[in-house]
């Protein structure tokens, strides 16, 4: 089987570039192409890239209505010059720089000195923060080319597939991007050349991504390249259902291909996901039609044949209970059990896709919906009479009319009253207020109330999980029980060769094997049993005696001569006078 070749280390003379922000923070923000996320609100996130001014292309995110020319980035917040923000550490506040757009007017030529903004002081009021790329931070302000997988539903994924790192990873229908970035961060374990100065040894954690719209493709790899996530990315432009999952290498100056990646997870977002199954398997086989009345069912590789009209052509050849190899090797990994996610808005597609993954012999298949929902919790606090509040109850309605006819009565008198020489005591009313507003009874009498959020950056789609194990032939099965003797013959008991008889149990291969006992000589063994464990008790009870009536006898009936045992542990001998 054809494999993807490790990669060569990179000569010492040629210096390795730095490792993608991705995945290595930098200690302060550089001028690179590796872009920064501006937070602007909470909602509010646009990438920017920071590089010389005559390297700065102009950006224009219209959602955030900020606009980044000329090395300012203009937003509705004010202007900040990108010289005022690179050097600093990520996560800092950065404060608009007294600038008006005249002054920075985008017909206007370029000024001699393009640092100039740099020195001007800050603004009192507009800010913004710079932060650190993240595959979730990169979700939330990409470019949408199309619709993306979003955090709760990537995370998921990821950890359902146990992706880690040193896994290599297949994605179909890469779209955005969305879900490369979280994938590339999962089987990070160090580049292939050793740039970062980790997973220099062992195998390297790498995402396969394919898509079939070739003007999606050509960004994608543009994006690779400016995130300095090649070599842990490799993007194809191919149509998985029809050419499989193989990929081409260069190896030495010629071009192979029909690489397998030894994929260990696979993720499918694709319209009909139940059409790239037949080329995920370890050992391909024809597959019967389905029941269905569009006639589109699952076909062998090398796939279904597409016409130039977009008509579809199906096999319907029954299936075969002899594997079929159709001569190229299989995109999966044939040490490790595989792992595969579907992502289907419709449950049509679910049902479909089930019945191919079973009829391909994949296992623990089960249908998971996410559902993310954000909640705001907050404590909803008892209005106040100022704030258009009504009595709560009758007495307290009485006792605010008193109120109010003393503080009339009460005004009056302060009308009348000369203010310079008469002091005028604090009105009933102002009394009331100040102890016995209902904004202080403390925040325990507000009620907690629950708010969801009218607009979820999620999808309602479904997720279809299921496991290809690993495929185990008898050679693997001789081995591995020849291994097992080998390690554990010792201190293992267990039948491992043949089929288990009556009561016996059978030992390992080549030892001598306990017969089975039949009914009659299982009861003449527990009849010996019994026998010896009562003679073995007569035996004790009739030493006793002797040793009692020994101590007990006296010594006129005693022989002369004869050794009685004492009290000290001795024995003395008796003597009889004449």
């Amino acid at each position: 089987m054809s494999e993807v070749p490790e990669p060569e280390m990179a000569p010492a003379s040629n210096p390795l570039p730095s490792p993608s922000a991705f995945l290595h923070t930098p200690e302060s923000i550089p001028y690179s192409s590796s872009p920064s996320i501006i937070h602007l609100k909470r909602d509010l996130l646009v990438p920017l890239s920071f590089q010389s001014n005559k390297d700065q292309p102009e950006t224009h995110d219209t959602r955030a209505a900020a606009y980044s020319s000329k090395g300012v980035l203009n937003t509705r917040f004010g202007d900040f010059p990108h010289s005022s923000i690179v050097g600093i550490p990520y996560g800092s506040q950065v404060l608009a720089a007294p600038l008006t757009n005249n002054e920075w007017n985008r017909k206007r030529k370029r000024r001699e000195d393009p640092s100039e903004g740099a020195t001007a002081e800050p603004k009192s009021t507009g800010f913004l923060h710079v932060l650190a790329p993240t595959a979730e931070l990169w979700t939330a302000s990409l470019p949408h080319r199309t619709q993306v997988v979003y955090t709760p539903d990537s995370s998921f994924i990821l950890h359902k597939l146990q992706v880690r790192p040193g896994s290599v990873l297949i994605e179909a229908g890469a779209g955005s991007g969305s879900f490369t970035h979280a994938g590339v961060r999962a089987v990070y374990n160090g580049y292939p050349d050793g740039r970062s100065g980790i997973g220099k040894e062992g195998r390297k954690g790498k995402v396969f991504s394919f898509e079939f719209h070739k003007e999606r493709v050509q960004k994608l790899i543009d994006e690779v390249e400016r995130h300095r996530l090649d070599g842990l990315v490799e993007i194809v432009h191919r149509d998985v259902c029809k050419d499989g999952f193989l990929v081409t290498k260069m190896v030495g100056e010629q071009e192979e291909e029909g690489i397998s990646p030894r994929a260990t997870a696979v993720f499918l977002d694709l319209p009909a996901p139940w059409l790239a199954l037949p080329h995920l398997t370890r050992r391909t086989r024809p597959t019967p039609s389905l029941p269905t009345s569009t006639g589109l069912t699952p076909s062998p590789s090398p796939g279904p044949t597409v016409a130039e009209d977009g008509s579809v052509t199906i096999s319907n050849d029954k299936a075969s209970n002899e594997p079929y190899d159709s001569g190229k090797p299989s995109a999966l990994s044939s040490t490790e059990a595989v792992r595969i996610c579907t992502f289907s808005p419709c449950i049509e597609q679910v049902t479909r896709t089930v019945s191919v993954l079973r009829k391909l012999g994949w296992v623990d298949i089960e249908m998971v919906e996410v559902q993310h929902r954000r909640i705001e919790v907050r404590r909803l606090n008892p209005k106040g009479y100022e704030n258009g509040a009504g009595p709560r109850t009758v007495a307290e309605a009485v006792q605010r009319l008193k109120w109010v006819g003393e503080y009339r009565e009460h005004k009056r008198e302060r009308d009348s009253a000369d203010s310079t020489a008469t002091t005028v005591k604090q009105s009933p009313t102002e009394a009331w207020r100040t102890q016995n507003s209902r904004e202080k009874e403390g925040a325990k009498d507000g009620k907690i109330i629950t708010r969801t959020e009218p607009e979820i950056k999620s999808h309602t789609s479904y997720l279809v999980f299921a496991v290809l194990p690993r495929e185990w032939t008898a050679e693997d099965e001789a081995t591995a029980q020849a291994l097992v003797e080998q390690t554990t013959k010792s201190v293992v008991n267990a039948p491992v060769d043949g089929n288990l008889k009556g009561n016996g149990k059978l030992k390992w291969k080549g030892e001598k094997e306990e017969k089975p006992m039949s009914k009659r000589q299982i009861k003449r063994a527990e009849r010996e049993k019994r026998k010896t464990e009562e003679g073995k008790v007569e035996g004790d009870e009739a030493i006793e005696d002797e040793m009692i009536e020994g101590e007990s006898a006296p010594p006129g009936n005693e022989e002369e001569g004869k050794d009685i045992p004492s009290a000290e542990g001795g024995n003395y001998k008796m003597e009889v006078d004449g």
